[in-house]
């Protein structure tokens, strides 16, 4: 499963990437939330935004299969509420994954989720013990794509979804 290695350690730093946000600002996603009729304040989600940062620094650290089965929850989760949001009758202009106004939930923000729960799952089943064993560099350029990848990954998710 090294193949998923970068995949994976994208969705991880993604995790983190939305987790701030959350932990920092929850007010934008309390609200998302609570327009689709989950019940979830600005305490709870600071909480959770503080828990997916620590997530996605744990399955970085220690990359196996307890942290890719709780990365898989995650987008598992995410991919449930970014398809009730597709599917309800109330204009977000946000989903709050970022803590910016202007994130509405869109297909490719869902196919984002679903690709990196798939990907976690797969880890979590047949684990990479070491993200970084084997590469050139002392990892660097692996590190370098990662990150692009996590970036690419941010941008469909939130400014081509500002562009339709």
């Amino acid at each position: 499963m090294d193949v998923l290695a970068g995949p994976f350690l994208a969705a991880a730093a993604l995790l983190v990437l939305g987790g701030v946000p959350k932990a920092v600002s929850p007010g934008d996603t309390a609200r998302a939330l609570r327009l689709l009729r989950l019940p979830v304040g600005p305490p709870a989600v600071r909480v959770l935004g503080a828990a997916e940062v620590v997530t996605g620094v744990a399955a970085v650290v220690w990359p196996g299969r307890p942290t890719a089965a709780l990365i898989a929850i995650w987008y598992a989760g995410f991919a449930g509420v970014v398809a009730l949001a597709l599917r309800s009758d109330q204009p977000l202009a946000t989903c709050g994954c970022f803590g910016g106004a202007d994130t509405p939930p869109t297909l490719a923000h869902l196919a984002v989720v679903a690709a990196a729960s798939l990907t976690a799952m797969a880890l979590a089943v047949s684990p990479v013990s070491d993200l970084l064993s084997g590469q050139a560099w002392l990892g660097l350029p692996f590190v370098a794509m990662a990150g692009l990848a996590a970036w690419f990954a941010y941008l469909v998710m939130s400014r081509l979804a500002v562009l339709r």
